[in-house]
């Protein structure tokens, strides 16, 4: 999958400790319609406290440069996909079982931006 210059300057600002956006998680939620920042303050709290941490480092990695790839154009799955590798790469991951990770941490997200709504 070819990667785009945002991928690698959200990538770059990750690695150096520089904050791209706010957080990917909080970002994701306040991308859904409907959603306000105390819901979403609410369900990254609540997320936090559910996974491992390394998941949720994982996670809103993946966010953040999910919400990078959607502001580049990029098409939902597709942004997803690409920070999904990106991130798995980063890590030694391998894509099929962080993906299925990741859409468990997406359920936790979901169910707990529900509970805060």
């Amino acid at each position: 999958m070819r990667r785009t210059i945002t991928q690698g300057v959200a990538l770059a600002a990750m690695l150096t400790g520089t904050q791209v956006l706010a957080d990917g998680s909080t970002d994701m939620c306040l991308d859904m319609s409907g959603t306000d920042e105390d819901q979403c303050a609410c369900a990254e709290e609540t997320l936090a406290g559910t996974l491992a941490a390394e998941d949720y480092d994982l996670y809103t990695k993946i966010g953040t440069l999910y919400i990078a790839n959607m502001a580049a154009g990029q098409e939902m799955a597709d942004a997803w996909d690409a920070g999904l590798e990106l991130v798995a790469n980063e890590h030694g991951l391998g894509t099929s079982d962080l993906r299925s990770r990741m859409n468990d941490a997406g359920k936790a997200h979901r169910e707990a931006i529900d509970a805060c709504g």
